[in-house]
């Protein structure tokens, strides 16, 4: 357990007074600041004031189960007790007072609380004065108490913790507990309170079309889903807020997410996805490949394809740069001889395993 330094103590302790061979020593802590501000400082609500040799010293007590009295570890407790001026019991410490927990001032707000944002706005932390520690939210779903740490405070400071989404720890439809906690070496504090809600449907704003993802957000308005499980594949889509209308079949795309997802079987099931972008989309997408229309198409050299007629088509991939015989871009256009135009603007190209390796006018073919 972490403690205060040796220099914010006299070299001298103080015992109890009793005959008890278990009882400790307490230590002597050296006054540095007025005595209100040392009880407000350390949680105190009595010093024990004490003189040597013309240097002073005090040991710290709290009124048994004061306020004061839960911010300090039972491991400080010191055997020596005594009486308030009403009767109270007091506790004294043998550490002098000084380590103490530290603080969150009350139990988070909670901005939004769906599976797309879960949202804890900011709380103050205060660290005891001779120990940092590290802060953040518990939340219990039914199953017990998680912690979800938000990083560490320096000692003897006060901050505002970051406003943090921990939408990834929760699922829809769950009754979440939340409180505050700030844990350091002499135990855990814990807001007072409690606050509880309920995980609603996540949010996602989508373009849509029936057929074709790349031509959703040209084709159709911004439009919010729902959702109920944070992956969204094997998960399903809604038309609404309460997850009760599956949206129709089709394809739905996040533009700022950068994804697509296809929604099949009519209930809503989002069975692929994938990432917006050329050689991304679904297969067959148009948006994966550029159409080449070739006037013709011939296997050994280039003087019969710039000479024939003979209509062909690839698909070359915007992902590989490569030729294929169809939209699905599975299948490698055929080796040989390609060309396109007319007069002498015609060319001829030569496609191997996909790739063009030359090409050249048709007024002067190889």
């Amino acid at each position: 357990m972490c403690a205060a330094p040796n220099s914010a103590y006299r070299t001298e302790k103080l015992h109890d007074g009793t005959t008890n061979a278990n009882s400790v020593k307490a230590d002597i802590a050296i006054p540095n600041a007025t005595e209100s501000v040392l009880k407000s400082r350390f949680y105190l609500d009595f010093l024990l004031n004490t003189t040597k040799d013309g240097v002073a010293g005090f040991i710290g007590g709290c009124t048994i189960g004061s306020d004061n009295y839960a911010m300090h570890n039972t491991a400080r407790h010191w055997t020596g007790r005594g009486r308030g001026p009403s009767g109270q019991m007091i506790q004294w410490f043998n550490d002098a007072g000084l380590n103490t927990l530290g603080t969150v001032a009350a139990v988070p707000n909670i901005s939004q609380h769906s599976l797309s944002a879960f949202i804890i706005e900011a709380f103050s932390v205060q660290s005891a004065y001779y120990d940092n520690g590290i802060y953040g939210v518990q939340i219990n779903s039914g199953a017990g108490w998680a912690t979800i740490q938000f990083g560490n405070i320096p000692q003897n400071t006060t901050i505002s913790s970051p406003v943090t989404d921990i939408s990834d720890y929760v699922e829809f439809g769950q009754t979440i507990q939340v409180r505050s906690y700030h844990q350091n070496p002499e135990g855990v504090f814990l807001s007072p309170t409690i606050r509880t809600v309920t995980v609603q449907a996540g949010t996602i704003n989508m373009y849509y079309h029936a057929t074709t993802a790349s031509a959703a957000e040209t084709s159709s308005t911004l439009t919010a889903r729902y959702y109920t499980v944070k992956l969204l594949i094997g998960g399903k889509l809604y038309a609404d807020s309460g997850a009760s209308t599956p949206v129709p079949d089709g394809f739905y795309v996040d533009t700022a997410g950068g994804r697509w997802y296809r929604v099949t079987g009519g209930a809503g099931d989002v069975t692929q996805s994938g990432s917006a972008v050329p050689g991304g989309w679904p297969s067959g997408d148009p948006a994966n490949y550029m159409l080449f229309s070739w006037v013709a198409f011939a296997v050994n050299n280039a003087a019969n394809a710039c000479a024939i007629s003979a209509p062909a088509t690839t698909y070359r991939s915007y992902l590989d740069n490569k030729h294929y015989d169809g939209p699905s871009l599975t299948v490698l256009a055929t080796n040989g001889f390609y060309s396109r135009g007319t007069g002498p603007a015609r060319i001829w190209v030569q496609i191997t395993a996909g790739v063009e390796v030359a090409n050249g006018l048709c007024d002067d073919p190889l």
